[in-house]
């Protein structure tokens, strides 16, 4: 009797056994088909522009602009062998000069454009230095104290041009000979020649909020920053219509290559959108959403929504993304490797 209740007992802590690893198995199986191991996400690095070698700075050199007073913000831009910089000095006078930097001496007289509330600094081109100039209330060269372009000629220092315009409320693109300038408000769209600055084409539609953009390739834009930007290489200006249309024109004729459609991503409120072409594709951002367009209409128009907020944000190209493999066997594997 003792050996047979021995033998029961050790039969029930067996079951027990057994059981508890079935229940362990089964808990461990459930967690592995509801919540699967995450695919580790990997970070897409952006392409480091190449190394760019600064000559030192000689403290020996004269100066080359000389100017009466000290200077409250300035900036300068170099295009091949000339150097151009702008300045508004502390008693509100802007100036702005140029410099053979071969030969080491100024181009002209350091041009004074008068007294100024503000600036936005200046932007240049082989045609024209442009300044855009804010709040010139008892300047001749201002109507109404509005925001207003100043063109120059980059040879001769010599003013060609001014032009009323709202920093805010214009979107522009500058190439070596026109400035693409679109009024949001007003509706039009004009580009006018560097030298007389009259319009060689009008578009009377109106584009979407930063829906005028250049057609610029990722390493023109490691050479952009702070406030100016170099003349784009692409003599196409890319315009995203309010209704949606997406148009691809030549810069000097005006003339539509192309034509495609991206519906526009609207912000809420009073918030701003933005817009950037980037390697021939248009990205738009809004409201917590991206917008992406591939401008030779291999693809149409995606969105897609974002985690993180970018409400009032300007987002900057980082780099390029992943070539799209395909496998003919199996389509499906389009996704699983593309970017």
């Amino acid at each position: 009797m003792r050996a047979r209740a021995a033998q029961r007992r050790r039969r029930s802590f067996g079951g027990l056994l057994a059981a508890g690893a079935a229940v362990v198995a089964a808990l461990l199986g459930a967690q592995a088909v509801l919540a699967p191991a995450a695919t580790p996400v990997r970070p897409v690095l952006p392409v480091l522009p190449a190394t760019t070698e600064f000559a030192p700075f000689d403290g020996s050199v004269a100066p080359v602009l000389r100017y009466p007073s000290p200077a409250g913000f300035g900036m300068t831009v170099t295009l091949g062998d000339r150097a151009y910089a702008m300045w508004m000095a502390e008693d509100g006078v802007e100036w702005v000069g140029g410099i053979d930097v071969a030969a080491g001496k100024a181009l002209w007289p350091a041009l004074s454009l008068g007294k100024f509330g503000d600036t936005n600094g200046m932007e240049v081109a082989k045609e024209a230095i442009l300044l855009l100039t804010e709040q010139g209330f008892d300047n001749p060269l201002i109507k109404d104290g509005s925001d207003t372009i100043i063109a120059v000629d980059p040879a001769t220092g010599r003013i060609m041009w001014t032009l009323p315009y709202s920093f805010n409320n214009t979107d522009r693109v500058l190439y070596d000979d026109t400035l693409v300038i679109t009024w949001t408000q007003r509706g039009v769209t004009e580009a006018l020649d560097l030298r007389t600055g009259r319009a060689r084409w009008t578009v009377s539609e109106r584009v979407a909020q930063s829906g005028t953009n250049a057609m610029r390739s990722m390493s023109e834009f490691y050479a952009v920053g702070g406030y100016t930007e170099r003349a784009p290489a692409d003599r196409r200006v890319v315009l995203h219509l309010a209704d949606g249309r997406v148009q691809v024109r030549d810069v000097t004729s005006g003339r539509v290559e192309r034509e495609l459609t991206a519906p526009v991503l609207s912000p809420s409120g009073d918030l701003l959108r933005h817009e950037t072409v980037v390697d021939g594709t248009l990205y738009q951002f809004a409201a917590g959403k991206a917008g992406v367009l591939p401008l030779d209409g291999s693809v149409g128009a995606t969105e897609v929504t974002l985690a993180a907020n970018l409400d009032g944000a300007r987002p900057t190209p980082c780099g390029r993304r992943p070539a799209l493999r395909c496998h003919r066997r199996d389509r499906r594997q389009c996704q699983a490797d593309g970017p």
